[in-house]
């Protein structure tokens, strides 16, 4: 055991140890850029950053949990809660593949043994050594749970986890795709099919609406952009854009979008004028994927499904 590990040690068992700081970087794509990453700590302790190891971190709200070790020798999977504050999560989710490659390392130390920068005069509290770790463990981003303005939420899993191994640095996860829903990898751009629990586009009286849509330029054709001032009926389809995400263009699709941050919803009463899509459930419904192979099958009808091969009718693909 080396010497800040013994510090450790002997620290954990203080009458009155200092505070226990959780530090975070976020590699959002380990394939293509693997060194870059992004430090983060939750701030409760420090509102500002916070150096660690002559790594700097920024205050970002953070909350996590089941990252206890069981003693059954069951991997853990924790989750993690990142708040997505201007919509930063949610930017680094559509430009890095949804996080299909990302990982998360989770340093903790006490904070006695922090760098003396971050201090006038040093650490008042003790001699700073950057070897002092209580923990420094490594995630794989399995799943994305939530993503809304206020947070976004992932499920963890370890590198040692079985159940999401690589192949051809693609991880293999079970029932889901993990590619963005319109997103690089995804790779459809078409009319919207259903919502994202598979259900079809209902009125209020549960009959089918079936979206309208133009046979060309629909997804470049700035006139589904909503309007406050126009009048919907069942079946319009329309668009809303966040300008805080921006989509870089898919080096490898000359189809792809680059713009801002687009979700389709569907018109499925008459007569709405005024109503925001987003905050008007009642007229609007999203657009949405459930992330299974069957919507899959929806959406590329006799054409190559973007992960290789054509749909089959018995739920997989064959060819390609």
């Amino acid at each position: 055991m080396g010497q800040g590990q013994n510090k450790i040690a002997s620290s954990l068992l203080d009458i009155q140890p200092t505070a226990v700081l959780e530090f975070f970087r976020l590699y959002p794509d380990t394939v293509v850029k693997p060194d870059v990453f992004i430090s983060i700590h939750g701030g409760s302790i420090f509102g500002d950053n916070v150096v660690w190891q002559g790594i700097e971190y920024i205050p970002v709200p953070v909350e996590g949990e089941g990252f206890e070790i069981n003693g059954n020798g069951q991997l853990s999977r924790p989750k993690l809660r990142i708040a997505n504050k201007d919509y930063l999560i949610s930017s680094l989710l559509q430009n890095n593949f949804d996080f299909k490659n990302a990982k998360i390392v989770r340093k903790r130390t006490f904070l006695k043994y922090l760098d003396d920068v971050n201090f006038d005069g040093g650490n008042p509290f003790g001699p700073q050594d950057y070897t002092a770790e209580i923990s420094n463990e490594t995630f794989l981003i399995g799943q994305k749970i939530a993503e809304n303005k206020v947070y976004v939420e992932f499920e963890l899993t370890s590198p040692l986890d079985l159940e999401n191994f690589e192949v051809t640095n693609r991880q293999i996860l079970a029932k889901y795709c993990y590619w963005g829903y319109r997103s690089h990898g995804c790779n459809y751009y078409g009319k919207p099919i259903e919502r994202e629990n598979a259900y079809n586009f209902t009125d209020a009286d549960g009959n089918i609406i079936t979206p309208e849509t133009s046979a060309n330029g629909f997804l470049t054709n700035v006139n589904y952009l909503w309007s406050q001032t126009e009048t919907y009926n069942k079946g319009r389809v329309v668009y809303l854009e966040n300008p805080k995400i921006y989509i870089n263009k898919n080096p490898l699709d000359n189809n792809s979008y680059a713009g801002p941050l687009r979700t389709w919803y569907v018109c499925v009463a008459n007569g709405i004028i005024n109503q925001n899509p987003q905050s008007n459930p009642t007229y609007w419904q999203k657009d949405g994927c459930s992330k299974k192979i069957s919507s899959c099958k929806k959406r590329f009808v006799n054409v190559p499904l973007p992960f290789g091969g054509f749909p089959g009718t018995d739920g997989f693909s064959y060819g390609g």
